[in-house]
């Protein structure tokens, strides 16, 4: 029998961490070892945990040597676990109790793949008391195309990955502060080979809940939006010489919109920053010169906010119009806007 290993990254929020334990607890599945991996709470997640490994011992603790941050926790859990899978729970989210022996049963069904992905539910209090879920799984668009477009197919928790592969690809990426999730799903899409499997988008596949709108005391701490740009930027150029290699048109133009998005963050604090960030990048990707001009154009215009609301809305309208096919300032996603199918 296979063993799951589900790691539970925490920092404080004690009271959902019970909740989240609790639906591992009572999986149908036997054969699991529940890691939760204390961040350095300020909170004693500690003598909480422990109370529970004296009565269920496949639940574990691991406290880190420092504080990592979400990817590092997730780390640590990757590195000690003993399973043949291994999923990943946000400590104020909540599994299906048959989670794990539904995920089992498929991998065992459909042996060899990397990893298998699930759709994850959308919750305020309890499972099911919102009709939607993260997102579409199966939309016709490529998944790698998806993610550079924002629209991430998957929640983290909606994955059960070959433990060897996923330390193959180096787990998660401890040196970014943002986007930590879609680095990793974007390195395992390129590094698998299409060989990976998701289940139809349908509410009894749906195994995995994600609370919305938590507290601001989880693991991954909010940071300002400035900082966050940076951030992101960090992420997102980490992959521009994978999508030049890779020279494919659906991609190369997701990355374009996504550079002229958080170009759209810049302006603000320096327009002339900003223009420059996008036309060296569209340059990259080897967009034409007369393209890269007019969109460098709309930023400084579009988004200089000295001008009044009613000409920048009027900007848009026009540029929607003329470049209907290759707008660059809206990146369209479906993610948290789904609802289930029965």
């Amino acid at each position: 029998m296979f063993q799951v290993s589900v790691v539970v990254p925490t920092f404080n929020r004690g009271n959902l961490l019970i909740e989240c334990i609790d639906s591992i607890i009572q999986q149908t599945y036997p054969n699991w070892e529940c890691m939760v991996v204390d961040d350095h709470s300020t909170e004693n997640i500690e003598a909480l945990v422990t109370g529970i490994t004296e009565k269920e011992p496949r639940v574990k603790y691991f406290k880190n040597a420092h504080k990592k941050g979400a990817q590092g926790a997730r780390n640590t859990g990757l590195d000690n676990a003993l399973g043949d899978y291994v999923i990943y729970v946000d400590s104020d989210d909540l599994i299906s109790h048959e989670c794990l022996e539904k995920r089992i049963r498929f991998a065992q069904a459909n042996p060899g793949k990397y990893f298998y992905v699930f759709p994850t539910g959308v919750f305020v209090k309890k499972a099911f008391d919102t009709p939607y879920v993260w997102n579409y799984l199966n939309k016709s668009k490529d998944d790698l195309v998806r993610f550079f477009s924002i629209d991430a197919p998957w929640h983290t928790s909606g994955t059960l990955w070959n433990k060897d592969f996923l330390k193959q690809i180096g787990g998660w990426d401890e040196d970014l502060r943002r986007w930590q999730d879609w680095d990793t799903h974007i390195r395992a899409i390129l590094n698998a080979n299409n060989n990976y499997l998701k289940v139809a988008d349908k509410k009894e596949n749906i195994d995995s809940f994600y609370r919305r709108d938590p507290d601001n005391s989880g693991i991954s701490s909010t940071e300002t939006e400035n900082t966050s740009v940076e951030e992101k930027i960090t992420a997102v150029m980490k992959f521009m010489p994978v999508v030049i290699e890779l020279n494919n048109k659906q991609l190369t133009f997701g990355m374009a919109k996504l550079i002229f998005n958080l170009s759209t963050y810049m302006v603000e604090r320096d327009r002339s920053k900003a223009a420059a960030f996008l036309q060296e990048n569209l340059e990259k990707l080897k967009f034409s010169k007369n393209f890269i001009k007019a969109w460098s154009f709309f930023l400084l215009y579009r988004y200089n906010l000295a001008y009044s609301r009613v000409l920048r809305k009027l900007l848009a309208m026009s540029y929607s119009t003329l470049y209907a096919q290759n707008a660059l300032h809206n990146l369209q996603s479906t993610h948290l806007n789904v609802q289930y199918q029965n």
